[in-house]
């Protein structure tokens, strides 16, 4: 592997973990509630 690939890839990976901790504070906290129900369906393949 060049180089170029490893620092790309190293850079990438840091760029993707900290975006991660990149959070709005002004959204409200999940609340669990009751009521929703139902069923998932997916049509085609997942490859």
């Amino acid at each position: 592997m060049s180089l170029k690939k490893v620092i790309s890839i190293i850079s990438l990976s840091s760029m993707v973990s900290l975006s991660a901790f990149a959070l709005d504070d002004n959204l409200p906290e999940y609340k669990k509630v009751s009521g929703i129900s139902g069923n998932v369906s997916s049509v085609g393949s997942d490859t």
